[in-house]
């Protein structure tokens, strides 16, 4: 195996790996790895595209970033990055139905959140969120929407903390299960999971 980030000594510390689950795309003709990073503490690198920190990535199974990736042909820009303004990614699925990709990432203090994770867009951390500071001040300028972010598949507050996501599909049900908390609000689920 080869590095697919190499940082510098200053970074490292702070960029201690924080990878939600990678998945394998079969979907596509050339396989491909999806990955996120956290934004680490350090709000303003989930908007930067010279910073792998706050992203969800994709790259071949040799590491590389495929040329057809949203930022690959631009300078200074990390070349593996498939989507942007990410906070705390904690799981990635792929629907095995229509192959989109889709992340489910901690909030702050609420502001949990599913995301449709589109090639080239911008989620919006640290601009816009449903969450506020553990303090209870907001984030930023409050706002929850802004032109050219994103918005969530469905956030939660308060916070649940999601922690992992896999798609389900039977005849009787079809569901992205996002965390163990909705397993207690959706017993039947999990007793269609436990069967499965």
């Amino acid at each position: 195996p080869r590095p697919i980030f190499l940082n510098s000594a200053k970074r490292r510390r702070r960029q201690a790996l924080a990878l939600a689950l990678v998945i394998l795309s079969s979907l596509s003709t050339v396989a491909v790895l999806f990955f996120g990073i956290g934004e680490r503490g350090v709000l303003g690198d989930a908007q930067k595209l010279d910073s792998p920190n706050g992203k969800i990535h994709r790259v071949r199974d040799d590491g590389t970033a495929p040329t057809n990736n949203p930022f690959a042909d631009q300078p200074g820009a990390v070349a593996s990055i498939w989507a942007l303004g990410i906070r705390n990614p904690q799981g990635l699925a792929i629907n095995p139905t229509t192959g989109d990709v889709y992340d489910v990432e901690h909030g702050p203090r609420g502001g949990d959140e599913v995301n449709l994770v589109l090639p080239g867009r911008n989620y919006g951390w640290p601009v816009i969120t449903y969450g506020r500071e553990y303090s209870g001040f907001k984030i930023g300028d409050g706002i929850t929407a802004k032109a050219g972010m994103e918005q969530p598949a469905h956030y939660w507050v308060p916070s649940i903390a999601c922690s992992g996501m896999t798609f389900h599909a039977s005849r009787a049900v079809a569901f992205a299960l996002c965390a163990p908390s909705i397993c207690a609000m959706l017993p039947q689920a999990m007793s269609c999971l436990l069967s499965a």
